[in-house]
C-alpha cells in the first residue's frame, strides 16, 4: 500500500484550512434568525437519549441471542441480543426525539452511542445518521466538513463491515456528493491511508451515485488497491464495480478486461457477477 504523499496531504490540509476559514453563511457571515434558534440547546440532551435507549433495550435483553450475535461478529462486540426489527421498534420514540437536536448535539450523541459497549447502540447511531443526514450536512461546506471528521472517528473506531459500509455509502457518500470538488481531495487521502476501513470507505463512497459516478476516480481507486490481499478491500473493489456495472456495463467490462492481471479473482468475480 503506497504511503500518503506529501502533495496529497498538503492538498487535503489546504482544503480543510480553507473551509474552516470560510464564512459559514452569506449575509456577512451573520446567522439568520432560524439558525440562531436552532443553535439554542434543546431541553432534551444526548445523555437522555442514551438513558432512554438503555431502559428500552434492557427490557428485552436476550443472552442466548447476544452470544450468537457476538460469535457471528468474531467475538469483537458485545450485544444485548436484539434483532433489527425488535431494535427499531424499541428505539422508534428515541429516534423521533432526536429531531430536536442541532448538528453539535447530534455529533455529541453519535460519539456517546459509539462509547456504549453493546453493538445495538452503534446500529441505532446509523439509523440516526441516515434519518437526520440533512442535519449532518448543515448549512455550509464547513458544517459538512465537521460532520465528515466526526464520521471519520466512527469509521476508525470499533470498525467492522456492519457499520463502515453504511457510513461509507450513505453518510460519507452524501457529504462528498454535496461538496465534490473539496471533499474528493479528502477521499484521495483516505484511499492511501494506513487504516483499512478508510480505504474501503473511499472505494465505496460512490456506491449509490449511479450516473453521477466519477468513473475515472472509481477506476483509479480500484487500481490503487488492486494489489492488496485483504478480503474486505478486494470485496470492496468488486462491489463498487458491480454497482457501477448497472449504470455502465461496457465501461466495467472493458476495465476488468484491461486490468485482469492486476485485479484479484474475487474482485473480478464480484465486478462481473451480473454480466
Amino acid at each position: 500500500m503506497p504511503k500518503v504523499s506529501r502533495s496529497a496531504l498538503k492538498k487535503t490540509a489546504d482544503v480543510v484550512k480553507s473551509l474552516k476559514a470560510r464564512p459559514a453563511r452569506e449575509n456577512g457571515g451573520k446567522k439568520t434568525f432560524q439558525e440562531s434558534t436552532q443553535a439554542v440547546l434543546s431541553p432534551l440532551t444526548p445523555q437522555m437519549i442514551i438513558v432512554e435507549l438503555r431502559g428500552k433495550f434492557n427490557t428485552q435483553k436476550n443472552e442466548i441471542e447476544a452470544k450468537r450475535m457476538k460469535k457471528y461478529m468474531r467475538d469483537q462486540f458485545a450485544y444485548i441480543g436484539l434483532w433489527t426489527p425488535q431494535r427499531k421498534e424499541l428505539s422508534s420514540e428515541a429516534l423521533s426525539s432526536c429531531s430536536e437536536f442541532n448538528q453539535v448535539q447530534l455529533h455529541q450523541l453519535l460519539r456517546l452511542l459509539w462509547e456504549e459497549p453493546e453493538r445495538e447502540y452503534q446500529l441505532f447511531a446509523l439509523d440516526c445518521m441516515y434519518k437526520y443526514r440533512k442535519v449532518l450536512s448543515g448549512h455550509s461546506e464547513k458544517d459538512s466538513l465537521e460532520s465528515l471528521m466526526v464520521v471519520k472517528e466512527l469509521i476508525t473506531t470499533k470498525s467492522w463491515w456492519d457499520t463502515v459500509d453504511m457510513l461509507a455509502s450513505k453518510v460519507v457518500g452524501d457529504l462528498v456528493a454535496a461538496h465534490r470538488t473539496a471533499f474528493t481531495l479528502i477521499m484521495d487521502e483516505w484511499i492511501q491511508d494506513e487504516h483499512l476501513w478508510l480505504r474501503r470507505t473511499a472505494i465505496l463512497h460512490q456506491l449509490n451515485y449511479k450516473q453521477k459516478t466519477n468513473q475515472q476516480l472509481l477506476f483509479k481507486y480500484c487500481l490503487m488497491c488492486a494489489d492488496e490481499e485483504d478480503f474486505f478491500i478486494r470485496k470492496a473493489v468488486g462491489w463498487s464495480l458491480r454497482n457501477y456495472f448497472r449504470t455502465n456495463a461496457t465501461a466495467v467490462k472493458t476495465f476488468v478486461k484491461s486490468n485482469k492481471d492486476k485485479l484479484s479473482p474475487l474482485s473480478k468475480k464480484e465486478a462481473l457477477k451480473h454480466a
